[in-house]
């Protein structure tokens, strides 16, 4: 690769791995049950990690060394993420949110799994988020009691 595109991509992976790290610092004690922790975009990227590693025979510069360390932080980072619910409220995609930001929540099951969605809004942007946190059935019973002792009246049918 060129110049230009190395130290492109390096600082690109690079802030994106810091992010992801500090939103880990952040959130990893926040979780008291833990979401299913294998999905398919978490295998994709253990893929394009897997990738990445075989591309270590090719590096000739130490900008090309300097993305490769990059994108292996990025990718790690990301592979560290967790998700599932606590005593204070829920972490999706590496954001805590507390359980008074949510406005409605669902759960659907599934033969293996057990999806709780959740509407989160934002009352000063008048928009609303949504989030999948998906768990094994062995949590299921856990998972219901902890959100209808924390959210109970909050539980709408919602619409997928």
């Amino acid at each position: 690769m060129d110049f230009t595109t190395n130290v492109l991509m390096g600082i690109i992976f690079a802030g994106l791995g810091g992010y992801l790290g500090f939103q880990f610092l952040k959130t990893r004690d926040k979780i008291t049950i833990y979401d299913k922790k294998w999905n398919f975009t978490k295998m994709m990227l253990l893929f394009f990690g897997v990738f990445n590693l075989l591309t270590v025979f090719s590096l000739r510069t130490p900008l090309d060394i300097f993305r490769f360390l990059a994108m292996t932080f990025a990718i790690a980072m990301f592979l560290f993420l967790k998700e599932g619910v606590g005593e204070e409220g829920i972490v999706s995609s590496g954001h805590f949110h507390t359980y008074q930001e949510i406005s409605a929540y669902d759960y659907k099951d599934y033969k293996k799994e057990f999806h709780v969605y959740f509407v989160i809004g934002k009352e000063n942007k008048g928009k609303e988020t949504y989030a999948i946190v998906r768990f094994e059935q062995e949590k299921k019973e856990s998972v219901k009691k902890l959100l209808d002792q924390k959210i109970g009246r909050k539980y709408t049918r919602i619409k997928k």
